[in-house]
């Protein structure tokens, strides 16, 4: 069984980027082998759209690690949302949903 891991998850962007470029990022406080999956969703005028991401991360105790990197372009009155689910030797380890960065 496997110790219960404390996990902080964010998003940063990338100053001066447009469409804006969005990076989540992992710290633990374990050395970790960690699935993620990813999923944009938005929905405005201009119609809905996804995007789906998934990979494997090696995290570091301690130490941010950046999962991925994708760029979000919104409109004004755009709803936009980002869906993070880690998973660490199949077992969900937590799951989080941000806001869209404007």
């Amino acid at each position: 069984m496997m110790a219960d891991m404390q996990m902080q998850v964010w998003l940063d962007t990338i100053a001066g980027t447009r469409p804006t470029v969005v990076v989540p990022y992992v710290k633990t406080d374990h050395d970790a082998r960690l699935t993620y999956r990813m999923k944009v969703v938005k929905a405005g005028k201009s119609g809905y759209s996804g995007i789906n991401q998934s990979g494997t991360v090696s995290a570091t105790a301690g130490t941010p690690k950046a999962l991925s990197q994708l760029s979000v372009g919104l409109q004004q009155g755009d709803d936009c949302h980002i869906d993070i689910e880690l998973l660490e030797g199949g077992q969900v380890r937590g799951t989080y949903r941000f806001e869209c960065p404007r």
